[in-house]
């Protein structure tokens, strides 16, 4: 079979991007991406990424391609990433051609997000099953589910639309103001329990795990700059809230 090679790289690298903005680590996306052009009898397959780039140049039938591809934001899905997965799999084995390959990639695009009431459910109950474990009552947390609702509703409105520190400072604040607010009107009882159990839902856990799993396996730019943008987070939360703490006189 004749493959448009041109165009076959540039799905293969489409679905490597997507494996990555949707929580892969850079191994598994290098790797994927390295099996899917061997598969179609590449000579050399040299793979570089970085949490916003991909840059990949293959050789077939002694003729050198290269494409690049910017990764630009990150939203973690892994059934989508499962399903990414599973195409590359199938690409492995079956070597569709090119114009297949996109099809099946856009399709897999295409399918609609978590809803988001599962989302909102699943905020809900580990905002409050956390605040109950690490010591908080049960009227903590009903309170931290309560704030969590702020939180759903200003990721699903807001985080596209804003610098993801200036988003963390600002989501972390309303939700430390709200937590405050709330024992200071007798529904809340500790306020730190309260926002322990906020705090869990905006975390960064997976970049911080993704970026100690890419060092560990020789990826060191790469987990560095992960790291990195962890630790921004990290600190864009611990701002808001410190900041919510200040504005209203401090802890309870």
């Amino acid at each position: 079979m004749e493959y448009d090679y041109d165009a076959l790289l540039e799905s293969i690298v489409l679905i490597g991007r997507t494996m990555l903005e949707n929580g892969a680590e850079v191994s598994r996306v290098e790797d994927s991406i390295g099996r899917m052009c061997k598969s179609y009898g590449a000579q050399s397959v040299d793979v570089f990424t970085i949490t916003s780039q991909i840059i990949i140049t293959v050789k077939f039938d002694g003729k050198s391609y290269t494409q690049t591809k910017r990764v630009l934001s990150y939203e973690t899905n892994f059934h989508q990433l499962d399903e990414l997965n599973a195409l590359s799999r199938y690409i492995c084995k079956h070597h569709p051609s090119s114009k297949e390959v996109e099809e099946r990639r856009t399709s897999i695009m295409n399918e609609p997000p978590y809803p988001t009431l599962y989302t909102l459910m699943g905020s809900v109950m580990g905002a409050g099953a956390f605040s109950v474990f690490f010591g908080g009552t049960l009227r903590d947390a009903l309170c931290a589910m309560l704030v969590s609702l702020i939180i759903v509703f200003m990721q699903h409105f807001l985080k596209k639309k804003m610098n993801y520190i200036v988003f963390y400072v600002f989501c972390s604040l309303c939700s430390g103001v709200a937590s405050i607010l709330l024992c200071k009107i007798g529904l809340g009882v500790n306020m730190d329990k309260i926002m322990i159990g906020e705090v869990m839902l905006l975390i960064p856990g997976i970049a911080m795990t993704n970026s100690i799993r890419d060092m560990l396996l020789g990826d060191t730019m790469s987990g560095i700059l992960r790291l990195c943008e962890a630790l921004l987070m990290a600190i864009s939360i611990a701002l808001g809230f410190g900041i919510s703490i200040i504005l209203l006189g401090g802890i309870l």
